[in-house]
């Protein structure tokens, strides 16, 4: 999964480029859910980006697989 990240990583790196600020996982035998409130982009709050991030994962022949990711960023009044 990461490999697919790489052109983004030559331009930032991994410690400066993404902040978890919460993360939530639940999991079972063979199905898991991973929910993160994160934000993209070095320097103290507020700056950066932030956005959820909603992964999906599903255990096959004893390894798990990312089934579904999902970001979105947070709704603005208007």
């Amino acid at each position: 999964y990461r490999k697919t990240w790489d052109l983004f990583f030559q331009y930032h790196r991994p410690s400066q480029a993404f902040d978890v600020e919460e993360l939530a996982v639940t999991a079972g035998a063979d199905v898991a859910f991973v929910v993160a409130i994160m934000r993209c982009g070095a320097g103290p709050k507020p700056e950066g980006f932030p956005f959820r991030l909603t992964i999906g994962l599903r255990k096959i022949d004893g390894t798990w697989h990312i089934t579904q990711e999902h970001h979105s960023i947070p709704a603005v009044d208007g």
